[in-house]
């Protein structure tokens, strides 16, 4: 059902999103910056482009989570995300 429904979450400045492998996700309001420790980037399926560490997080634009090691976004302000799969939000 988390893989076929869209969830959504409201976030605050300095909370962080942390998806799981296959895990979607929208930017619908506010500001974020792309996690990334891996250095691979998060694809953003919707500009055709790889999203590096501290890249702002376009509105609107399918993002993709592709394995489990802890990329995500920080909330620089308050955020609404829509996500469809796995996400811890801490």
């Amino acid at each position: 059902d988390q893989y076929v429904q869209w969830a959504i979450a409201d976030m605050k400045t300095g909370q962080v999103f942390e998806g799981k492998a296959g895990t979607e996700l929208l930017l619908r309001r506010g500001d974020a910056v792309v996690v990334d420790s891996t250095g691979n980037g998060i694809p953003d399926l919707t500009g055709g482009v790889d999203l590096q560490a501290r890249d702002r997080v376009p509105l609107n634009h399918l993002l993709l989570i592709p394995r489990d090691d802890g990329r995500g976004f920080i909330a620089t302000g308050s955020v609404v995300v829509m996500y469809r799969g796995e996400a811890v939000i801490r």
